[in-house]
């Protein structure tokens, strides 16, 4: 299992017995944290804070801890449109060869994992994209943002497919492995998520069909 947190550092822990494994090293507040699917590699981003603008780093994994380092193999600096926006969440193509990131600036950006070069950039939405999901054949991918709406998207072509309107900000959304439809759930911002009853905030979940864009329940 890996973590993240604001101490500025990427944790591995062994799941059964909750045991620290191994911690990884970060310049800011660790935010999101995602591994490839052969578990060989991990990625993370961090907070602008001080001198450091935003950051996607990439660390080796190992199952011999030894083999491991504190430090990243590489890190992709301003990697969003302005050094104090912050970026809410990284997540591996299933190819394994590139990176999503999301954030405060309304993009989706695509990164090479080799080279750290930006290869692709979505104008996504007009608000901040908080988290992209892959279907589970890999195809396709769902964003959730606080414009209302959740967009899917063609995972090789990267093009704007269907779009699923809300009346509340959206946190996440997830493409059903056996239907043709998606999730998605949201009711305010983050950051005011604990302050508020779940009427107010209008804390819902909803289905619709992925194809017609229609609402189910």
């Amino acid at each position: 299992l890996l973590s993240g947190a604001a101490d500025k550092y990427a944790r591995l822990w062994e799941v059964e017995t909750g045991k620290q494994l191994f911690a990884f090293e970060s310049n800011a507040t660790v935010r999101s944290v995602n591994s490839t699917s052969t578990n060989r590699q991990f990625c993370s981003v961090s907070d602008a804070e001080q001198k450091f603008p935003p950051a996607l780093h990439i660390y080796k994994l190992d199952r011999d801890v030894t083999q491991m380092s504190p430090k990243p193999l590489r890190s992709i600096q301003g990697i969003s449109a302005s050094a104090t926006q912050r970026v809410y969440s990284a997540l591996w193509t299933p190819d394994d060869r590139h990176i999503l990131t999301c954030g405060e600036d309304s993009f989706i950006s695509v990164w090479d994992a080799e080279t750290g070069e930006r290869v692709h950039r979505i104008e996504a939405h007009t608000k901040s994209v908080n988290k992209p999901a892959f279907s589970q054949d890999g195809t396709m991918f769902i964003s959730a943002s606080s414009d209302y709406t959740a967009k899917l998207f063609d995972t090789r072509t990267y093009q704007h497919l269907k779009t699923y309107k809300t009346e509340k900000p959206l946190n996440s959304a997830a493409i059903s492995p056996i239907m043709e439809q998606v999730i998605v759930g949201g009711g305010q911002e983050a950051m005011g998520v604990t302050t508020t009853a779940a009427q107010q905030g209008k804390f819902e979940t909803h289905f619709f069909h992925m194809v017609y864009e229609e609402e189910l329940g």
